[in-house]
């Protein structure tokens, strides 16, 4: 601090000294100021870790959000892959009872023609 500065916030009171009759000055410094100044920092310390915790916990806010929105895109991926071979599964069963049953009818119809065929013979 400079000298003027403490000047400025001194005040000074009589003092007896242990001689009755001489008097002499003491002089302090103002206490008010630095209590002032105390107070400011611990208010600014007290601001700053509020800010700080309010930080993380938005950052573990949006951090547990990406983790929530990866695990549904996850979950949804293999919601349309289990879909597409589900259908994939009908589409192939499907086709092969088509073709038994397009197997079945041709040997219907060439039975059918050899019973004729014999019966026209006899």
């Amino acid at each position: 601090m400079k000298l003027s500065v403490l000047l400025k916030n001194t005040t000074c009171r009589p003092v007896q000294k242990l001689k009755p009759r001489s008097c002499n000055h003491e002089c302090r410094i103002l206490t008010t100021q630095p209590r002032t100044f105390t107070l400011i920092c611990l208010i600014i310390i007290i601001i700053i870790i509020i800010i700080i915790i309010i930080t993380i916990i938005i950052i573990i806010i949006i951090i547990i959000i990406i983790i929530i929105i990866i695990i549904i895109i996850i979950i949804i991926i293999i919601i349309i892959i289990i879909i597409i071979i589900i259908i994939t599964i009908i589409i192939i069963i499907i086709i092969i009872i088509n073709i038994i049953i397009i197997i079945i009818i041709i040997n219907i119809i060439i039975i059918v023609i050899i019973i004729i065929i014999i019966i026209i013979i006899i």
